[in-house]
């Protein structure tokens, strides 16, 4: 299975996020990411195991 670990941001910098990517995404027709406002911690990797709370 395939994971990344990531911290969302959320409240005044979330929002400002969002909001530039929608300009962003209207004025260069470019793809819009569904993937909320954050920062990655670890990349994506790879992990057989079981992984609990």
């Amino acid at each position: 299975m395939r994971y990344v670990i990531v911290c969302v941001v959320k409240g005044e910098a979330g929002d400002f996020n969002n909001e530039m990517r929608k300009d962003i995404f209207q004025k260069f027709k470019a793809k819009s990411s569904k993937l909320p406002a954050h920062f990655t911690i670890k990349a994506p990797f790879e992990y057989d195991k079981s992984i609990t709370d």
